[in-house]
């Protein structure tokens, strides 16, 4: 197994109250998703989120559901998490997906969002 040694992107803006596909395998490839870090762009609110691993449905992104949400955080104002899996989250299918949902509603409760980890070359 050969790795890309190319990453996964650039942070990903999640804003409030919404749904945001954080990474969608690409094509013909295997990710391999190792660590993520989660910032709260609020000055002032914690905001709660959901991360899901989504299977893909039909070659396209499937649906967030409490069946597949892997983990659930609350985030203190200006607060940053990060975490490296011991073991990590392997992507096969096109479209199979992180996505994360941003439970809070006021406007600015906005999250940033990075992935670490690479593709197999």
């Amino acid at each position: 197994m050969a790795l890309a040694k190319t990453g996964l992107g650039f942070p990903v803006a999640c804003l409030a109250n919404a749904t945001t596909t954080i990474y969608a395998n690409p094509a013909t490839k295997k990710t391999y998703v190792r660590s993520l870090l989660i910032h709260n762009r609020s000055t002032v609110n914690p905001v709660t989120l959901n991360i899901h691993l989504i299977q893909n449905s039909s070659g396209s992104v499937g649906t967030a559901s409490t069946g597949n949400r892997i983990f659930r955080l609350t985030l203190e104002a200006y607060d940053t998490y990060f975490t490296e899996l011991a073991f990590p989250i392997i992507m096969t299918g096109t479209n199979d997906a992180l996505v994360l949902v941003n439970t809070n509603t006021p406007t600015g409760e906005d999250l940033n969002v990075l992935l670490l980890g690479d593709l197999e070359a």
